[in-house]
């Protein structure tokens, strides 16, 4: 076989350039009349002169193909006629005598490439846009390495060597073919590279010995590639395609194909030439490509930030959806007009017209932001506040051919962030400053011209007595009522904080320690006005002023602590004695039956104290503790309270806790907290049965026992919703079976013989 004509003769472009120098040492007579050079002027020619890259840059690419970590490129090459033309190149390494070069196929894509940039310029500006830059869909470039060493020897190599050209057809990636022009295209020679590409020896298919090759197409591209051949066969040409194939081990791979018709004599198809190449990795990362490219240009369409793209003069080219609403300009409206007609700004601050990023740009040749606090002006007058970056969209060269920007609206997150400083410096449920921002404007403050500085120091008072009583909800709506009372009374650039759970501070610049005291005690008027749960807020206060520049601003502070210190001592005990009536009488007010039993267990537990010959103190204790036992059941819902049939599970886990709740109230009272565990443990049983914390015996204290009894015996005594009352005999049998099991025997049988013994 002619394997120099099959070289020669193909239609398709063809080089072999030395691996090492770069120099051309084969082209075929297409490559001649592609590149145009007079002669054989072309053979000596170094790649670089062709190339329109650096020579330091096709030396880079000439050592990657060498190396096989890159084959496919995509190049411009200069023609002998100035003209660029744009060209895809596979490239890859064949080994003769010891040599390395490089076997290249030319395909020129100028065209191609020129009819999809009418369908494709924005995505070309997508790519620009978004990621400002994204060359193009693959790298390219034809890989050219080293000089030839010879032209006439390796010439000559080319020209009578057969057995050479059989070497390098067996060297070649892929598989060179001769075959006929039929539906089975049966198979006349086969390089070696077959069996790398479709795993069948070529024997296998010369002659359709094993298979024929159009079993091995896929499918679906079988009658494809018929009509693509007929087509080419009919207008002449270069036939090219792209296709998949099944191997023997039944794996699909991606191959190129190149190949022309071989004309006999008589002007009829004598055969088909060609070159089928492994392309699946370089298909991959296309497909993949063509699938980021999609994404990138409905991300464009469909993102939320706006982009607008202009040409090297600041004239408007391309504007995406958002743009077009975050502008009020029409794409058609604004393409052609000045960048600074279609995106107006101004600096919040001054109303000035803000520097125009498209300048900036080109100015500088490099990214370039909007200042904070800008504010675009749309097309109907509207404005809002936005943030942008305007970078280059430079050509192959390195010039600035336009620039990109890309905006979006952050008047919301202006907002947010406005609502977290807010946040950051503001309490939460009073909406006074907090105590970070109290402390920065305590530095602030601290200066001769806020002389004299007033401190006023606020504490409310029995707030966690509201809170054990009627619950967290109502101590907060206690603090936000004085917050709001705080507020109220002070002037707007007055520093008003609530620094701690129940403590507030308000700073005064410029304000007299008279007036600071005249302030403090109308806002403690204005606070015993407020009520929560029909209890009346109290707050205790301290207050001082710096008048002297030399007085640290933190013995100011103290002063105002040491005064509020000493007013809470003798107002918060009084305050929580009252709030503890008046929790007690809410409680018999909310349920009527409640004010008739506590009432009689005062009174049984007194007589009862008595009976057991206790102290005056312990019988007043007694009384007191039988009178506010229940008092713990204020945190119970009137549900519960007036419940008309047996409890829940859940209402009945409810009222067991108002042992605990009435512990809480009582011991924070002066009055009443010599009382407050027989109160928590008068559920406790002789036994341990009982609750909050299962103690028995004498381990309960004697208040406590004292108090189970009388309770019990008032209960059984009195009618409820759910139950009639019992009679007295029948209550004095139940406390004696109980004796020695849920009561202490002793303090029944005193109870039995000594107090309620007239009742019979």
């Amino acid at each position: 076989m002619d394997f120099f004509g099959l070289f020669n003769n193909h239609g398709a472009v063809m080089l072999v350039i030395d691996a090492e120098t770069g120099a051309i040492v084969f082209a075929n007579q297409a490559a001649h009349t592609y590149y145009g050079f007079p002669g054989t002027s072309l053979v000596p020619m170094n790649i670089a002169k062709i190339n329109t890259l650096s020579p330091e840059e096709v030396a880079r690419e000439r050592q990657a193909a060498a190396r096989e970590e890159r084959n496919f490129f995509v190049f411009r090459h200069r023609l002998h006629s100035g003209e660029i033309r744009t060209v895809e190149v596979r490239s890859y390494p064949v080994r003769l005598q010891g040599e390395t070069y490089l076997y290249s196929i030319v395909t020129d894509i100028s065209d191609q490439l020129a009819l999809e940039a009418a369908h494709t310029r924005n995505t070309r500006l997508t790519i620009a846009m978004l990621g400002f830059v994204l060359l193009v869909l693959g790298i390219a470039g034809v890989v050219l390495l080293k000089s030839a060493k010879r032209e006439a020897f390796h010439r000559k190599l080319f020209e009578q060597s057969e057995r050479k050209y059989r070497g390098m057809i067996a060297n070649v990636p892929g598989m060179v073919y001769r075959c006929k022009f039929d539906r089975q295209w049966t198979m006349e020679f086969l390089s070696q590279g077959c069996a790398d590409l479709t795993g069948y020896e070529p024997s296998e298919l010369l002659g359709n010995a094993v298979i024929d090759f159009n079993s091995i197409i896929h499918p679906d591209y079988r009658e494809f590639l018929w009509e693509k051949w007929q087509l080419v066969a009919s207008q002449g040409g270069t036939f090219n395609a792209e296709y998949r194939i099944v191997t023997k081990g039944n794996r699909e791979k991606w191959v190129w194909e190149q190949g022309y018709i071989v004309y006999g004599k008589n002007g009829q198809v004598e055969a088909l030439d060609g070159l089928i190449m492994d392309i699946s990795r370089q298909k991959e990362t296309q497909l993949l490509l063509q699938k980021n490219e999609a994404k990138l240009w409905a991300t464009l369409v469909s993102v939320g930030d706006g982009v607008i793209t202009t040409d090297a003069y600041g004239k408007v080219e391309f504007l995406n959806p958002t743009a077009e609403q975050l502008t009020g300009w029409s794409a058609a409206d604004a393409v052609g007009e000045p960048f600074t007609r279609v995106f107006t700004i101004l600096r919040e601050h001054d109303r000035a017209t803000a520097d125009d990023p498209v300048q900036q740009v080109f100015a500088t040749q490099s990214v370039a932001a909007l200042p904070d606090n800008t504010m675009l002006v749309s097309r109907n007058g509207g404005e809002r506040a936005i943030s942008d970056s305007a970078a280059p969209i430079k050509d192959s060269s390195g010039a600035v051919v336009g620039v990109v920007v890309v905006f979006k609206d952050c008047s919301l997150e202006k907002a947010r962030q406005r609502e977290i400083e807010y946040i950051s410096f503001r309490d939460y449920l009073t909406g006074l400053y907090n105590r970070r921002f109290y402390e920065e404007e305590l530095r602030r403050l601290d200066t001769p011209r806020n002389l004299p500085l007033a401190i006023i120091m606020a504490d409310v008072n029995a707030l966690k007595t509201i809170n054990d009583a009627f619950g967290h909800e109502a101590g907060d709506e206690m603090l936000s009522k004085i917050g709001a009372v705080l507020k109220r009374e002070c002037r707007a650039d007055d520093i008003v904080a609530r620094i701690g759970g129940d403590e507030f501070v308000v700073l005064l610049p410029r304000t007299s320690e008279q007036a600071a005291a005249a302030l403090a005690l109308r806002i403690a008027e204005k606070v015993r006005q407020e009520v929560v749960c029909d209890i009346p807020v109290s707050v205790s206060l301290g207050w001082a002023a710096k008048t002297e520049d030399s007085e640290p601003a933190a013995d100011t502070l103290k002063r105002a602590e040491d005064l509020l210190y000493r007013k809470k001592v003798v107002e918060n005990i009084n305050t929580r004695n009252q709030i503890i009536h008046l929790i007690l009488q809410t409680l018999l007010d909310r349920s009527p039956a409640e004010a008739i039993h506590a009432e009689r267990v005062r009174e049984l537990s007194g007589n009862l104290a008595d009976a057991l010959q206790l102290s005056p103190r312990e019988v007043q204790d007694a009384s007191r503790a039988g009178e506010v036992h229940d008092i713990g059941k204020i945190a119970c819902s009137q549900h519960v309270l007036l419940r008309t049939s047996p409890l829940t599970d859940a209402e009945r886990t409810e009222l067991r806790r108002h042992p605990e709740t009435g512990y809480r109230v009582l011991s924070t009272s002066t009055e009443f907290a010599s009382v407050a565990d027989g109160v928590l443990s008068h559920h406790e049983r002789w036994d341990g049965t009982g609750y909050p914390k299962g103690l028995c015996g004498e381990d309960i204290p004697l208040l406590a026992r004292i108090i189970a009894v009388a309770d019990a015996y008032a209960d059984m005594v009195s009618p409820r919703p759910y139950r009639p009352a019992r009679e007295h005999r029948a209550a004095v049998e139940e406390l004696v079976r109980c004796s020695g099991s849920q009561f202490d025997p002793e303090i029944v049988r005193c109870f039995v013989e000594k107090v309620i013994v007239s009742f019979e």
